[in-house]
C-alpha cells in the first residue's frame, strides 16, 4: 500500500526504537535524539508518515487516512516487510 521512505541509525543487531514525527514535523525532528539513541546501541528508525518526505501510496487508488490507527497498521506492516 505504501512505500516509506525512512532514516536509520545505530546498530543492525540494536533493539528497535522506531520514533515517529507528528504534523506539521517530519524525521529531521529526531536530529538530535536519534544519535543519542544510536549511541546506547539502539537500532533507531525514523518513517516519513503519510504525506511525508519520500513516502508515496502505490497507487492512486488507495484511500488516504491520517489517522492514527492508520499510521499504526503502517508500521505494523513495515515489520513485516
Amino acid at each position: 500500500m505504501l512505500n516509506v521512505g525512512y532514516a536509520e541509525t545505530g546498530s543492525a543487531n540494536g533493539h528497535p526504537v522506531i520514533l515517529l514525527h507528528g504534523w506539521p514535523y517530519n524525521i529531521h525532528s529526531y536530529v538530535d535524539v536519534a544519535p543519542l539513541l544510536a549511541s546506547t546501541g539502539y537500532r533507531v528508525i525514523v518513517p516519513y508518515l503519510r504525506g511525508y518526505g519520500m513516502t508515496r501510496f502505490l497507487s492512486s487508488e488507495t484511500f488516504r487516512n491520517g489517522q492514527q490507527s492508520a499510521i499504526a497498521v503502517d508500521i505494523i506492516a513495515g515489520g513485516s516487510a
